[in-house]
């Protein structure tokens, strides 16, 4: 151990454990959790454990409100790492560089902390509070999907509007300039009739000039 980036596995990962089942646990602290995950693992244990940001130290069980399970707590001392500020804690014990992940303490329920950290943190049993079903989760994503397709479709609809009412002013528009196209050669041809009875005159009067000289 010390060489070797930081692995992870979630083979002891105990959800079931009413302190720590995640039923209040959001998104964002998902998304965060992954995010801290991946930098932690192009780290090394020693690594992390001298970075102050993740706050290293093993579990003192004497203090704590529940321990891992007896064969795990006997063999292997308890180890925790921060998440940051309003993210809580992960829970576990290494072997190696694998770090074994046993809780996911979002609310720092594994120590009493009364009177440092928020009312939430205070809260034992979690299944007490309403949590969100899978389906819940994928029906409010439906319907914000559905609003946005029906946003589109509307945008969709205003867009085909103006594409038809700017091919019919392109069409008038084709047809004023095809006009005015008509009446320009009318006009230069007409120009050239003009100049052709003009020189024809021209000629004419020289020739009558020439008849009077002789």
């Amino acid at each position: 151990m010390g060489r070797e980036p930081l692995a992870f596995t979630f083979e002891d990962l105990d959800r079931e454990h009413d302190y720590f089942n995640l039923s209040r646990v959001g998104r964002e602290w998902f998304i965060h959790f992954l995010d801290t995950l991946q930098k932690l693992s192009k780290k090394t244990w020693p690594e992390i454990q001298q970075d102050n940001y993740y706050n290293v130290h093993p579990h003192d069980w004497n203090k704590t409100t529940t321990r891992f399970r007896k064969e795990k707590y006997e063999q292997y001392e308890g180890v925790q790492f921060s998440l940051g500020s309003n993210y809580g804690r992960v829970h576990g014990y290494i072997i190696g560089n694998l770090f074994f992940i046993v809780w996911l303490d979002k609310y720092h329920n594994l120590y009493d902390m009364e009177g440092h950290t928020p009312a939430k943190s205070k809260v034992k049993i979690m299944k007490d509070y309403p949590s969100v079903s899978c389906l819940q989760i994928h029906n409010a994503e439906i319907k914000i999907l559905a609003d946005k397709i029906s946003k589109l479709e509307e945008q969709n609809k205003k867009l085909k509007n103006d594409i038809e009412l700017y091919e019919n002013y392109n069409s008038e528009l084709e047809q004023e300039i095809k006009n005015l196209r008509n009446e320009n050669t009318n006009l230069k041809n007409s120009i050239d009739n003009k100049k052709k009875k003009q020189q024809v005159y021209n000629e004419k009067i020289k020739r009558r000039k020439n008849r009077k000289k002789k």
